[in-house]
């Protein structure tokens, strides 16, 4: 019997106890992305434990991760995460390894074919290569900064290109789908059935949306982003039992999928963003009371027993 998956399940749900117990330091909102172009999350924390978040490099200098199943592949939103904070400390500490290693990142995500990009192992219905909005949204807001920083318009041309499956239906291949027949919405799983509606990755394509239409008004047709952006602001969609749901699988049931401790402040560092660049809208509303979850040691408890009677009844896939 192979000991591997039992062990890292074990070491997930251990760390799952300790952020419910003692909160967490990973995925901070970074508010100098109010006045720069700091991102919306600070991965400092991850880059500063390269060990333990980026332990292994490829030739060139582009994080490859290693999975359970599928061996080491290369994860595009990893990989991106790596990028971003390796622009803030070329940026605001003026580190010109961090700006090479930054480049390195940006000219990955140009050189993808058509600037689609894509995981390329199996995960639950989706098989190799598929798209995520989470990828797709990342890369943007690389090729983004790229651009700005060296002037060089391939890459907002290459980031440009990355927003085209954003306009296809998931049916069709692409990554847009609707929610309740009604709310428009990016998926970071494209199922042609059954799709979740992750949170995070909808929100992350959104910034990169965001990132790319201050650059170029033009960029992404303004009536699509704007509904977007009022199905993002539905904060009620992914709320349960006073904290956010990872998902909106089992939307109106008794068990929803109550997002871990970490993905809860994702929402939060990704609302909190979206509140500053379009504060008429009900992000901020819904920053604070997620923020107030998770300053509350007791929700945190429940949110973490919520979780693990979820996992039980649904265990998660193994990549």
């Amino acid at each position: 019997m192979k000991i591997r998956p039992y062990l890292n399940f074990a070491k997930k749900i251990s760390f799952d106890i300790k952020a419910a117990l003692f909160g967490s330091k990973e995925f901070p909102y970074d508010k100098r992305s109010e006045t720069s172009l700091a991102y919306a999350i600070d991965y400092e924390f991850a880059l500063s434990n390269s060990e333990k978040f980026y332990p292994d490099l490829d030739e060139n200098g582009v994080p490859i991760a290693n999975y359970l199943n599928s061996g080491f592949q290369y994860n595009p939103t990893r990989i991106a995460s790596y990028a971003l904070a390796n622009y803030n400390r070329a940026v605001f500490n003026s580190d010109k390894k961090s700006e090479q290693n930054f480049y390195k990142i940006a000219d990955w995500f140009l050189n993808q074919a058509e600037n689609l990009f894509y995981y390329k192992y199996n995960y639950e219905q989706l098989e190799a290569p598929w798209m995520s909005c989470m990828a797709q949204g990342q890369g943007i807001s690389v090729l983004s900064r790229a651009f700005l920083l060296s002037g060089n318009v391939k890459y907002l041309i290459a980031a440009k290109n990355a927003t085209k499956p954003f306009l296809q239906n998931v049916k069709e291949g692409g990554l847009l789908d609707y929610f309740d027949n009604k709310w428009l919405i990016l998926e970071e799983f494209p199922f042609k059935k059954d799709t979740w509606h992750v949170l995070n990755g909808f929100l992350y394509a959104l910034i990169g949306i965001h990132e790319l239409i201050a650059i170029d008004n033009s960029a992404f047709p303004k009536n699509t982003f704007n509904e977007l952006l009022k199905t993002a602001e539905k904060g009620e969609f992914w709320f349960d039992k006073n904290w956010t749901t990872y998902d909106l699988q089992f939307y109106g049931s008794n068990i929803r999928n109550t997002a871990t401790v970490n993905y809860h402040r994702v929402h939060i560092a990704q609302y909190k963003y979206l509140a500053n660049k379009y504060p008429n809208m009900e992000f901020g509303k819904w920053a604070i009371i997620w923020e107030d979850s998770y300053n509350s040691f007791f929700k945190r408890l429940i949110a973490l027993k919520n979780k693990i009677t979820f996992r039980v009844k649904n265990p998660a896939s193994r990549f």
